[in-house]
Order: C-alpha cells, then sequence, then structure tokens
C-alpha cells in the first residue's frame, strides 16, 4: 500500500499539471486543426493537397530547428509497425493523428484525405523519418523531470497515451480518497462536483476539510447524506478531480466525480465496477513505468504475482494503521478519537476490540500483536469476520493442533 500511495501522490502533485497541460494543447490543436479545414474548403482537391504538403513541410522544418524527430505512437496497434527505411529496425507506426491535426485534416470524416496514402505525402515523410528520425508521442506539453533519474516521468504525449493518462490520474485520486477518508466503495462514488468544503471547526480555531457524499451502510437503498472530515492530500485529490471530470461528465449532462473518461456512444456513464480493474491496470502502469521485472514499482503479492488490489482493501488497511499510535501520526488523527471512530464505525471487524491507545505505553505497530490477539479471541470463542476470516481461523487451527498450550494457560 505504501508505494501505492506514494506514486498516487505523484500523480495528484506532479504529473497531473502535465496531464492537464497536454489535453489543454489537444484541444487548441483540434481547434486549430478545424480552422485549417474550414479554410480549404474553397478549393479543389489538388490545392488542398498542395496546401497541406506545404503545413507538412513547414511542420518538418519546424522539427529540425528543435532537434527532434517525426512524432511516432507510444505503442504499436493493430499489428502495425514501421520499418527504418534503411536499418529495418521495427518501432510504433508514424503518428498521423497528430501530423493531421498540424495540417488540417480530418481522416475520419475523409478517409481519403489521409496523409500516408498514395496521393498524400507518403515520400516527404518518408525522408522526414531518413532525416531526422522519430520521437515518441510527438506532442509539445514539456514533461516533467524526476529528480531521482534525471529524466522525465514519461515520453511525450499523444492522443492515446494522454486518455491513458487521465484514467491513471482518476485511478490515483479513487485511492487517495478511498484510503486516506475510509469512504466505502459507494460512498466514494456518489461524490458529485462541489463535494468539498472548508469549515471552520465549532470552536472556530481550526480549517477542516468536510468531503459530503452519500453514506449507505444501515440506511435505505438511496442512502443518505453524509459529511467525512479528512486532510488536504485529499482535498487536493478532489480538486484535481473537478478538474478531470468535468469534460466528460459535462457531455452527459453529469455531475459525479466518476465518470468513464471514455466518451464512446457505447460506453457506460458512471466508473461503478469498473474501478477494479482500472486499479489494477494503474498497478500495471506504474510498474511499467517506473519499476523493473526484478523490482516492480507495486511489490507482488503471493506467489510473486502482482498484487490484486480491490475496493475493500483501502478501508480494511486504514483501519488497520488508525489502531497503530506511530501510525495514527501519519493519517493526522487524534489517537484516542481515531481509535473510538475505527470501533464505533465498524471498521475493526473482530469483537471485542482492544483499543491501543488505552495504555499509558503506546503499542507497537507490529502484526505480530493482532495475530496473538486473535490468537487468544479465537481460543477464547470469538468468531473472526471479514475477507481473510476463513484463512485466519484455519492458520490457527493448524497451529493449535502442533503445539502445546503455554504454562499457566488453561486452553
Amino acid at each position: 500500500m505504501s508505494p501505492l500511495l506514494a506514486w498516487s501522490s505523484r500523480y495528484i502533485t506532479q504529473f497531473a499539471s502535465d496531464i492537464f497541460a497536454a489535453r489543454a494543447e489537444l484541444e487548441r490543436l483540434e481547434a486549430h486543426c478545424a480552422a485549417l479545414i474550414q479554410s480549404d474548403q474553397a478549393f479543389a482537391y489538388t490545392e488542398r493537397r498542395n496546401r497541406q504538403r506545404r503545413r507538412l513541410q513547414n511542420y518538418f522544418d519546424q522539427l529540425r530547428s528543435e532537434g527532434r524527430g517525426v512524432p511516432i505512437w507510444g505503442t504499436a496497434h493493430n499489428g502495425t509497425v514501421l520499418r527504418h527505411p534503411e536499418t529495418g529496425d521495427a518501432s510504433p507506426p508514424v503518428n498521423s493523428h497528430l501530423l493531421h491535426l498540424h495540417i488540417g485534416i480530418d481522416a475520419q470524416a475523409e478517409p481519403r484525405m489521409h496523409i500516408r496514402l498514395t496521393g498524400g505525402a507518403p515520400r516527404q515523410i518518408r525522408a522526414a523519418l531518413l532525416e531526422l528520425g522519430v520521437e515518441t508521442g510527438g506532442m509539445e506539453t514539456p514533461i516533467t523531470i524526476l529528480p531521482e533519474t534525471g529524466k522525465p516521468w514519461r515520453p511525450r504525449f499523444d492522443i492515446k497515451t494522454l486518455a491513458q493518462e487521465e484514467r491513471m490520474l482518476q485511478a490515483a485520486a479513487y485511492i487517495f480518497c478511498a484510503y486516506l477518508t475510509g469512504m466505502r466503495d459507494c460512498e466514494v462514488q456518489a461524490m458529485q462536483r462541489g463535494c468539498l468544503a472548508l469549515t471552520r471547526s465549532q470552536d472556530g480555531m481550526i480549517m477542516r476539510h468536510r468531503v459530503r457524499s452519500v453514506a449507505y451502510k444501515g440506511k435505505s437503498s438511496q442512502g443518505e447524506p453524509a459529511d467525512w472530515i479528512t486532510i488536504e492530500p485529499v482535498a487536493q485529490a478532489i480538486e484535481v478531480l473537478e478538474r478531470l471530470s468535468f469534460r466528460a461528465a459535462s457531455a452527459r449532462g453529469l455531475t459525479t466525480l466518476w465518470p468513464v473518461l471514455i466518451a464512446r456512444s457505447v460506453s457506460k456513464d458512471h466508473l461503478s465496477a469498473e474501478i477494479v480493474r482500472q486499479l489494477n491496470r494503474f498497478r500495471d502502469h506504474l510498474n511499467d513505468l517506473f519499476g523493473t521485472p526484478d523490482m516492480p514499482a507495486v511489490p507482488n503479492g503471493p506467489g510473486d504475482q502482482p498484487w490484486r488490489i480491490t475496493t475493500r482493501q483501502f478501508r480494511r488497511t486504514i483501519a488497520w494503521h488508525i489502531c497503530q499510535p506511530s501510525l495514527r501520526h501519519n493519517c493526522r488523527h487524534d489517537p484516542v478519537q481515531a481509535c473510538f471512530r475505527c470501533h464505533l464505525r465498524g471498521l475493526c471487524r473482530l469483537q471485542p476490540i482492544r483499543l491501543p491507545c488505552g495504555g499509558a505505553e503506546p503499542a507497537q505497530p507490529r502484526q505480530l500483536e493482532d495475530l496473538l490477539t486473535y490468537f487468544d479471541l479465537r481460543q477464547a470463542g470469538a468468531t473472526l469476520s471479514g475477507p481473510a476470516a476463513a484463512r485466519v481461523a484455519k492458520t490457527l487451527r493448524r497451529h493449535i493442533d502442533r503445539t502445546r498450550p503455554a504454562s499457566g494457560h488453561d486452553r
């Protein structure tokens, strides 16, 4: 959970600005392309082609002056690759979409105008490839440098990788909201635009970040409005979500902070259960960008397999941390209040619960203490509950059979 939270924080605090800047650049390019197409409508086909080729040459001249290459896609798709005209080396194909935006072509509306067709400019593009080489992505947006590597955190954007990174940013914001508030998945996904407020405490001394959503447990099927007091990093994640979700949600007439970001007629409106697949794609994406086969960015789970992320893990993990005194301060929870909220809201599923903050000397955050507590309670007849209950009970039974009771204990 620690590296997952750390990389989510970097997405929200550092990478989000790059992603938003790339989206703004793409919108400018699309408006520029539309204006060029409109200005070309008065000309015949031959003249339109000549104008497009001149613009293409101007674009290649600009790339040459900046020491950059012809844009190619971030990944090969549809089984298509680019073979270097001289070496034969394979790479993703030329990013024709970006070329079209710069020279005024809508290949979906007019497929015959595609620049790579025989009637387009294939020789001109081939000559540029030989002279300039290639550049992944090709968009102008600068990419933030990672201090630990001295390199950009990712290659330049294209329309596909931009859409991918927007979904990864959405996943990072979900992790912050789910993990650092203790909200259930349904409560997180009930958040709407404008749900965040900054209010003063009753004594007027403390400014608090308040999140308004819907509580469902023990309520009707529609739930009831409820407030969660949270911390500044969650507020920052919500502000990122407000900006990220606006375009897709507004296009559908929605106010949710969790729309499906891909605007397709066949796609559903709300993220809902898709968040689980998106979280696990986020894990894989982090491993691809920042990890190695021997040291993934998000450590593997049992059997050295990628850890499978579920929405319930965030709430249960923060519950365990809240009951560990040294970690409570990282979450900015008041020790006594945090433990009682944990108890009263049912975050700790084992009854009766021992609150670690009750003693004069704080308990150490060791899982061994939890295991010993489970053992004692299990032997006393308590029932374990939660997703791991069956596995924990089976393990305890196996060790009880193999060991003798300690002296002075009547089991």
